[in-house]
């Protein structure tokens, strides 16, 4: 009895992964209006009526699509903190992560544009901005720990890194490491980050 439960919840758990990545590459492709219940169905190999069974609406589907995107990138983020001993060393990581999947960016730089949607009302692009300034947060925290980097400001670095993070989807791949986050590259455990009006002065 108790292995039947459990292929019935590996199965369930295995569909519902499968109708996230469809809708992940369809909300990527055509937005969230553009995008169809049935198209998504299609595309995971379930009946129409199976999305909905898991997902109590498309605008329920969006949020979870952006949950798995945030814990992939925090994830991500959690491979790669030990590999390297600088933050530059952390953003070229960030930024080839980004480019890696072409549905991850296409989701990235239409949130915008979905979250104005009635339906999601802007939940999902301040779920997904937390998800990502909290990973970013606790990256920074392991980097200062480790003495990578100076004690600094870790939530609005953060945030910092976030922001820039979508002008860099939109720049594209061909651009540096140095043309996207700039300064920040620099930082590193023997100096902090001066703001620009400050370094204008000395």
């Amino acid at each position: 009895m108790n292995s039947t439960v459990a292929t019935r919840s590996e199965r369930r758990s295995r569909t519902r992964t499968l109708i996230i990545k469809a809708a992940l590459r369809q909300f990527a492709a055509c937005g969230f209006a553009g995008a169809s219940a049935k198209t998504i169905a299609a595309e995971a190999g379930v009946a129409h009526g199976t999305v909905f069974w898991h997902f109590d609406s498309k605008s329920r589907l969006y949020e979870e699509v952006i949950r798995h995107v945030g814990q992939h990138v925090a994830a991500a983020m959690r491979e790669q903190t030990p590999r390297t001993t600088s933050l530059a060393g952390v953003l070229k990581a960030w930024l080839d992560f980004l480019h890696e999947d072409p549905d991850v960016p296409g989701l990235l730089t239409g949130l915008g544009g979905d979250a104005k949607d009635p339906a999601l009302n802007g939940h999902p692009e301040r779920l997904l901005n937390e998800t990502l300034v909290d990973s970013w947060h606790a990256t920074l925290t392991s980097l200062e720990s480790a003495g990578w980097m100076p004690p600094l400001d870790k939530h609005a670095l953060a945030q910092s890194i976030v922001a820039t993070s979508y002008g860099a989807l939109v720049i594209g791949r061909g651009t540096t490491l140095g043309d996207v986050f700039g300064p920040l590259t620099h930082i590193d455990s023997s100096n902090g980050f001066a703001p620009a009006e400050d370094a204008a002065r000395d």
